[in-house]
C-alpha cells in the first residue's frame, strides 16, 4: 500500500462499512491498490490516564487483496487498559468517536448520528442508562467540557454547518458556530478549537475568533488541546503535527517506522494515544491502524492493539 493512499483508507472503509455483509467480503474501491482498512480508530485517554476507549471495526480477516470481513458483534466502542491488557467490547455499534467526561464516570458517544452519554461502572458502563442527548440534524466528534456541563460537538442541520453546545443534562438548549467541526475545549472552558481550512479559536460568547494556522489544500483533521491548553495537535495529511496555542513553534511528530494521526493526549500531557500505520508498502493487517503511544516528541512508541492476523 502507497503511503500517500493512507488518508484515502479510513474514509473509504468508513463510506463501506455501514453496507457490510458479515457473510461476505468487502472488496477495496480506492484506486488500483488495495485499500487495507484500520482495525481501530479515534482514540480516547481516561482522565486518570489508567484505560482507553476507541472505536474498533470488528475485521476478523484482511486478505491479500485486500478486502476484508466484519463481525458486527463484536465492532463498536472498545476500552482497553493503557498498559495494553484488558481490551473488550463496551457498547456495540457504536459510530466513531467517543469522549471521557472529566471526572471519568461518564461517557459521552456518537450513534446513528446522534450523542449519548452513558455512566461508567468498573472499566464497562451501564448501556440501561444510556440517555440521548441530541435529536436533530447529524452529530458527531463530541467533547466533553472542563466543568462537567456541556457537551460540543459538529452539527449539520438544513445549510447550518458547524459547532453546536449542548448540556450534559438533556435539557435540550443549545447555541452554536456556524463554523467549523471537530471541536475540543481549552481548559479554561471558556474556548472552543475546531478545524475549517485551518485550525480556529473562538471564544464561546464570539467575543473573539482567531485562526491560528490555515492551511486551503491540504486535509487537516482532529485538533485536541493539550491539557495544560498550551499546545494544539492535530492530522495534516495523516502525519501529526503540534505547535503552539498561539499557532507559532509547529513541530511534524516523527514516529520511526509509524504514519500516525488521530493524536489524543494523555491527561497529564506526556504522551499521545494514536492510531499507527507501518510505514511499509509491506501486505500488514496485524499492525494496520492500530493503537499505539508515543511520547510527545514521538519517541519510544508502544503498540496496544493488534489487527487481525494474515490470511
Amino acid at each position: 500500500m502507497r503511503i500517500k493512499n493512507l488518508k484515502a483508507v479510513f474514509f473509504v472503509f468508513l463510506f463501506i462499512f455501514e453496507s457490510c455483509d458479515n457473510n461476505n467480503p468487502i472488496i477495496p474501491i480506492y484506486g488500483d491498490q488495495p485499500a487495507y482498512p484500520p482495525a481501530d480508530g479515534f482514540p480516547a485517554w481516561s482522565p486518570n490516564g489508567k484505560r482507553i476507549i476507541y472505536n474498533h471495526y470488528g475485521i476478523t480477516r484482511v486478505d491479500i487483496g485486500g478486502s476484508y470481513h466484519v463481525n458486527y458483534d463484536s465492532s463498536g466502542l472498545w476500552m482497553i487498559n493503557s498498559d495494553g491488557t484488558n481490551p473488550h467490547l463496551i457498547i456495540r455499534g457504536v459510530d466513531i468517536n467517543a469522549d471521557w467526561s472529566p471526572g471519568g464516570k461518564w461517557i459521552v458517544f456518537e450513534k446513528n448520528a446522534q450523542i449519548y452519554k452513558v455512566p461508567v461502572v468498573g472499566d464497562s458502563v451501564d448501556t440501561s442508562q444510556i440517555q440521548q442527548l441530541t435529536f436533530e440534524g447529524r452529530n458527531f466528534f463530541p467533547a466533553w467540557s472542563p466543568d462537567g456541563k456541556w457537551i460540543t460537538y459538529s452539527n449539520t442541520i438544513g445549510d447550518t454547518i458547524g459547532v453546536w453546545i449542548s448540556p450534559t443534562d438533556g435539557s435540550g438548549s443549545k447555541t452554536y458556530f456556524t463554523f467549523g467541526g471537530q471541536p475540543d475545549w481549552f481548559p479554561d472552558g471558556q474556548r472552543i478549537l475546531y478545524g475549517n481550512r485551518g485550525i480556529w479559536i473562538e471564544k464561546l460568547d464570539h467575543s473573539s475568533k482567531t485562526q491560528i494556522y490555515s492551511d486551503s489544500v491540504n486535509r487537516i483533521a482532529n485538533p485536541t488541546v493539550s491539557p495544560d491548553g498550551l499546545r494544539i495537535a492535530f492530522d495534516l495529511n495523516c502525519q501529526i503535527w503540534v505547535m503552539d496555542s498561539d499557532g507559532t513553534d509547529l513541530t511534524k511528530i516523527t514516529v520511526e517506522g509509524l504514519v500516525v494521526s488521530q493524536p489524543f493526549w494523555s491527561p497529564d500531557g506526556s504522551k499521545i494515544v494514536c492510531i499507527g500505520w507501518p510505514e511499509t508498502k509491506k501486505y500488514d493487517p496485524r499492525n494496520n491502524g492500530t493503537l499505539w503511544i508515543i511520547n510527545a516528541d514521538g519517541t519510544n512508541k508502544r503498540q496496544l492493539t493488534y489487527g487481525p492476523l494474515p490470511q
